[in-house]
């Protein structure tokens, strides 16, 4: 595997995992689930076409790898669990109870 076709394999990977978190967002809100697929299509495409023009290895086989990664980003990017934000609680005021006679037949 050459340098520009590793450059490809990891671009397909990140673009992957991006795109499966924008699609896992979309998803979990509601929207519209195509925009981020679309857009992971066209660069997956985009660097399979790349890597068939840059591989130097007898079979030609290397666009397969990239297919790969970015299929297996795809699917990573949104099945991995959102982490959020620790939230600074705001403090909470608590009124003491006030102790109220038992009535005269409960107390012993």
């Amino acid at each position: 595997m050459t340098v520009p076709v590793l450059l490809c394999t990891l671009i397909a990977l990140i673009s992957g995992l991006h795109a499966g978190r924008s699609f896992f967002t979309a998803h979990v809100r509601g929207g519209n689930l195509m925009i981020p697929a679309l857009a992971h299509m066209a660069v997956s495409a985009a660097l399979m076409v790349l890597s068939v023009l840059l591989d130097t290895t007898a079979s030609n086989m290397m666009w397969m790898v990239v297919a790969t990664a970015s299929m297996a980003g795809l699917g990573l990017g949104a099945l991995m669990p959102v982490r959020h934000a620790p939230v600074a609680a705001a403090p909470v005021q608590v009124e003491p109870e006030l102790a109220a006679p038992l009535p005269a037949a409960h107390a012993a």
